[in-house]
């Protein structure tokens, strides 16, 4: 935590140079300090939980996420990528202010979350390595609400590549 807190630190005290860390009781305080409003993008959230690291300070890793983004007035958005749903490690309502949402049924945003048929059948043409009856036929995708196939972007690339 220690690592992550001074990363961040040192990021604020780099693009606002007027801003003395001493000063400050913490990183709230600090991206309070500087009237503006910050996107915050954090892959993979839950690494730490799906790998049992740092079993002693996970709660303290919660701790600070809340502290850092809820009811932050300089946050405009956070976005964290993860397998595993917030609420399942927060017992209490420490982290309650995120929308989830998945690939699996998600009804919305479902369309966003690969390539379409058509885009892989454009990159397999622009590659001329792999055809797309081979990836079809290796990894046909899955369906999303409108009925479209829909590829795994990494599975896809990946094919690509090698």
């Amino acid at each position: 935590m220690e690592m992550i807190k001074t990363s961040i630190i040192n990021d604020i005290v780099e693009q606002y140079p007027q801003i003395n860390p001493q000063k400050y009781f913490s990183i709230s305080d600090m991206l309070d300090a500087t009237n503006d409003k910050f996107i915050f993008i954090i892959d993979e959230w839950d690494y730490i939980f799906n790998n049992s690291l740092f079993k002693d300070n996970q709660n303290d890793f919660l701790d600070f996420l809340r502290n850092l983004l809820k009811d932050r007035s300089y946050v405009a958005l956070a976005y964290m990528t993860g397998v595993l749903p917030i609420k399942k490690h927060s017992s209490t309502s420490a982290l309650n202010m995120f929308d989830e949402y998945t690939i699996l049924n998600d009804m919305l945003y479902g369309r966003y979350f690969g390539f379409t048929e058509e885009e892989v059948k454009e990159l397999c043409e622009n590659q001329n390595k792999i055809s797309f009856e081979e990836i079809s036929d290796w990894y046909n995708g899955y369906i999303n609400e409108e009925g479209d196939k829909i590829y795994n972007p990494r599975s896809v690339v990946k094919a690509l590549k090698n």
